[in-house]
């Protein structure tokens, strides 16, 4: 989405450079030219935000994010000690037989496959956070207005738009029991309002944390 502010952005600075506009659409252009950038800067502070939410509250709930980085700093402490042993032995300060050596090479094979799986894992747990706030960057453009498609929010799959109700409006309604920044992230995120909407039972509750990173309670009788 923000590639379309680049875009739009750039073709204005094109036009700036014609030298037989008027005043009056010189002026024009520059100020829609401010009004994208104001805009665009908007959607990187709040995505940002949403992204670092969840990334916080992964850590501070010892979620999936937390545990693979945690696993990691063993791994790569494991692999240095590894490593340092083995200069150790070349260098001549420490001395291995063959199958003490065998062994920690293969202990090193090991420990860095297993450094690159879990960088993989992370990496993928990091892109499920980053398509949330990429949907919440979606949001707020489509609140400025896109061409073809409707204010509200992003287009399903007909191409219509499906409006997202606002964070003041899901609040307004939800209990309080649920946390301003669950309520915050399914006014934002279209996939965690369609999961949301979906639940009925303490697993679904339980999925829908699992997916969000979010510690999302359904108060008895809700």
């Amino acid at each position: 989405m923000l590639e379309k502010f680049n875009i739009d952005i750039s073709e204005i600075n094109t036009k700036l450079k014609t030298s037989t506009l008027s005043t009056e659409e010189r002026g024009r252009l520059q100020k829609e030219k401010k009004d994208l950038e104001d805009r665009k800067g908007r959607i990187l502070a709040g995505s940002n935000k949403i992204f670092n939410t969840l990334v916080e509250n992964d850590f501070k709930t010892g979620g999936q994010l937390k545990t693979v980085s945690d696993e990691l700093d063993v791994m790569f402490q494991s692999l240095y000690e590894y490593e340092k042993e083995l200069e150790e032995h070349y260098a001549g300060t420490t001395t291995l037989n063959y199958d003490a050596l065998k062994t920690l090479k293969e202990n090193i094979l090991i420990e860095k496959n297993d450094i690159k799986q879990a960088e993989f894992l992370k990496s993928k747990i990091l892109s499920r956070y980053e398509s949330i706030y990429t949907s919440s960057s979606d949001q707020e453009y489509a609140e400025g207005g896109r061409v073809g498609l409707q204010q509200g929010g992003p287009p399903n799959s007909q191409g219509n738009s499906v409006e997202m109700p606002s964070y003041n409006l899901l609040r307004s309604k939800l209990p309080p029991e649920i946390s301003d920044e669950v309520v915050r992230l399914i006014s934002m995120s279209p996939q965690a309002l369609a999961a949301f909407s979906e639940i009925e039972t303490e697993q679904d509750v339980a999925n829908f944390n699992n997916t969000f990173q979010t510690n999302l309670v359904i108060p008895s009788g809700a």
